[in-house]
């Protein structure tokens, strides 16, 4: 009788056992990664909400076998680069990321959620987890590995020596200034701001082709590594570390008011196009070495710019073709924009002599603004 129970005990078992397997493997087979329990599994991050905005084209790309893992508690820690709502990021090196090379340490920066993180935090997690191991260009941070199977859950990218772009550029200086500083810093000729917009462009040429809208371009979120190479990185992280440059319009949204084209903020619509808009504004960036956007005025105030169709002065010694350039990018009429691929060609060629695009603007800037440079 005891004999008979057990047996049946242990055939139940068995078929539990069989069945768990079995569901892995049909998991696996479907091309869907299989996280630990008590995690969001890559299937139902594909299925939330979050991934309706990457592209059809960009799902099929998507490959999670080729996701390197790499538990974070294998990354030597070295300090701390931001922390905010969605995590926290730090700088560290780690072993056995290049091919042939299990020993040799490279520097990397660790994107990680927070503990216990919230069922958005994960959603935005895998959004990004999937996008970032789908793309690949020279002007887009590299994903080097993830850690999904445990907590904490992370992601592993190359590092970017010289941090972010609005940080460098606001610690150089004109290079016409050298001779008569004797000051050691950074020093950026015309000719590396047109490299650094070019890079730039070209990255954005790349999302373009890939059907992907950025929503949130700006020098926050461009990297710089050595020899002034710049790559388009941390999608959505600077909300954390530059939470003073969103206006929150609700308990849940944030937005980058300063860098929103007129049909991103009053509709919503968020488009290539839309993006072309924000890349005249990171020119204008670039080219004031880093100051903000409407400086000197309130957000709220900055939203009446945008309704009214108020755009950014000349920088001052930014040259007449780059600021036709970010006029084209200012169209109200989002279908003439100028085009990424556009961009790149007269940035490229230092002789052209564009005009500057009439002003379509219903209204006039009342005078200049409080800071200049409008």
């Amino acid at each position: 009788m005891v004999v008979g129970t057990l047996a049946i005990v242990v055939i139940i078992i068995i078929l539990i056992l069989w069945r768990r397997k079995q569901k892995q493997r049909d998991a696996v087979d479907n091309g869907f990664a299989v996280i630990k329990k008590g995690s969001i599994t890559m299937r139902d991050r594909l299925r939330a909400e979050s991934l309706k905005s990457l592209d059809s084209r960009l799902l099929r790309l998507y490959d999670p076998n080729k996701l390197r893992q790499y538990p974070l508690d294998h990354v030597s820690y070295i300090k701390d680069i931001g922390e905010g709502f969605f995590g926290k990021v730090f700088q560290g090196r780690a072993a056995g990321l290049i091919e042939n090379q299990p020993k040799k340490e490279v520097a990397v920066a660790v994107k990680a959620l927070k503990d216990e993180p919230s069922k958005e935090q994960k959603e935005e997690f895998f959004r990004e987890v999937t996008l970032m191991s789908i793309l690949s260009h020279p002007n887009i941070v590299k994903l080097l590995a993830v850690s999904t199977e445990e907590e904490p859950y992370g992601m592993v990218f190359e590092f970017m020596s010289q941090g972010d772009l609005n940080q460098y550029l606001r610690s150089a200086l004109p290079a016409e200034t050298s001779l008569n500083s004797k000051e050691t810093a950074v020093y950026l000729s015309q000719e590396d701001l047109v490299s650094i917009s070019i890079q730039i462009a070209e990255g954005m040429q790349y999302l373009a082709e890939m059907k992907f809208v950025h929503r949130d371009l700006a020098t926050r979120n461009v990297l710089v590594g050595e020899d002034l190479v710049v790559k388009i990185g941390d999608f959505g992280m600077s909300r954390d570390v530059y939470c003073s440059q969103y206006y929150k319009m609700s308990k849940e949204t944030l937005l980058p008011i300063r860098w929103l084209s007129p049909e991103a903020y009053l509709y919503g619509k968020f488009s290539l196009q839309s993006d072309v808009y924000a890349y005249g504004v990171v020119l204008w960036e670039i080219f004031t070495f880093g100051l903000q956007p409407y400086y000197g005025y309130t957000n709220k105030e900055v939203m009446q710019f945008i309704q009214k169709g108020i755009h950014l002065g000349k920088p001052d010694n930014c040259p007449d073709f780059v600021y036709a350039i970010m006029k084209e990018c200012w169209l109200k009429d989002p279908e003439k924009r100028i085009k990424f691929r556009e961009v790149i060609k007269r940035l490229q060629d230092p002789h052209h002599d564009y005009e500057i695009p009439p002003s379509t603007d219903d209204e006039e800037s009342p005078g200049k603004p409080r800071g200049g440079n409008y």
